[in-house]
């Protein structure tokens, strides 16, 4: 059987949160990973500040799912900001990865740091079809740039230690990484994952809400799907949809 597979950085919760839905509704994904996913909040707030909860009312059919909390905004509520697995098919298990080891305090607010917020990855396992796959959200730690840091070199020993043997197995999200960086290297030769996309993309950002003169947006494919080679790719896709300051990337796997 196909499953179609979407990955997206919905953007502080969801800034083009209408656009995203419409996105995610025409597309009718069997699973999805999101990232910069808040789960609180209320209804005086922007729904955003919900994004669980207007993610499951708006997509109905993805009726299971699974959020990682990474940080606490204190600045907009104390609310839990992090990552996100929606499946149409059951989760029968889930396992959180936090880089630094635990969840992190930050203010959205009044900080613009992002480099010293903590990230980290949800994790889920899927059954299908009496089939199980590991599927993980991933959001990589900042910096001023996509290249390989020690902390980076750090999350990705994280990673592969936590997850090493792990089969069936996608990882996908906002690394915040180059494709051709040592940590990718890392990521997909001790876990067996292929890097989907590889170099083959200019930039995952959607470049509207970002200034091409002032920053390395412009050439920064961060965002990535890494599978298992027991997962064929029948098509793979980044449709260019103004739903986020990311585009979203797709592709149907036979399993």
């Amino acid at each position: 059987m196909t499953i179609k597979f979407i990955t997206l950085n919905i953007w502080n919760g969801g800034q083009l949160f209408d656009a995203a839905i419409k996105f995610l509704q025409d597309e009718n994904p069997d699973i999805a990973v999101f990232q910069e996913v808040y789960d609180g909040g209320s209804t005086s707030q922007e729904p955003r500040f919900r994004s669980m909860e207007v993610l499951h009312e708006a997509l109905p059919d993805l009726k299971y799912s699974a959020f990682d909390g990474t940080i606490i905004d204190h600045g907009n509520g104390d609310l839990p900001w992090g990552n996100a697995v929606f499946s149409k098919f059951p989760i029968v298990a889930k396992k959180n990865v936090l880089f630094e080891g635990k969840v992190g305090d930050f203010d959205f607010v009044t900080r613009n740091d992002f480099q010293n917020v903590t990230q980290g990855m949800c994790g889920v396992t899927i059954e299908i079809n009496n089939k199980k796959i590991e599927v993980y959200s991933i959001h990589g730690v900042w910096g001023t740039h996509g290249y390989d840091t020690p902390e980076r070199t750090k999350m990705g020993e994280v990673i592969i230690n936590s997850l090493k043997g792990v089969l069936p197995l996608i990882i996908a999200g906002d690394t915040n990484l180059y494709p051709d960086t040592q940590f990718v290297k890392d990521i997909c030769g001790n876990l067996n994952l292929t890097n989907i996309f590889g170099t083959e993309l200019v930039t995952t950002f959607n470049m509207k809400y970002k200034n091409p003169e002032k920053t390395g947006y412009a050439t920064s494919p961060v965002d990535m799907v890494m599978a298992s080679p027991e997962l064929e790719v029948v098509s793979k896709e980044m449709p260019l949809v103004d739903a986020s300051d990311h585009y979203p990337l797709k592709v149907i796997f036979n399993l």
